[in-house]
């Protein structure tokens, strides 16, 4: 199987929820509860793993390889909206690093 991924980080188009390529990959949000270091969620309840479509699909790829050798992917983050990366850069406010 192959994929064709985009480099271009100023690429547009809809995102996707990643389980809708893939039900089988895991999805635990860090911001999206209380076990992250902030220590409380900066997404409602229901927010789901969101990629551009190329990203989804080259993420279910690597599922079905993984799947082969009983393994799987756990997405821990995905698209982060402005607003949150914002509130994790008030929240840490280091030059050296961006959450």
């Amino acid at each position: 199987m192959a994929v064709l991924v985009s480099t271009d980080a100023h690429a547009s188009g809809p995102f996707v929820d990643v389980r809708s390529v893939d039900p089988t990959i895991t999805v635990e949000l860090r911001y999206a509860d209380s076990n992250n270091f902030l220590g409380h969620s900066l997404y409602p309840v229901g927010t789901r793993a969101l990629a551009r479509p190329e990203v989804a699909s080259a993420l279910a790829v690597a599922q079905s390889v993984l799947r082969r050798y009983q393994y799987g992917l756990k997405i821990w983050d995905a698209y982060r909206p402005a607003a949150v990366q914002a509130k994790l850069w008030q929240a840490l406010r280091n030059s050296d690093y961006v959450a």
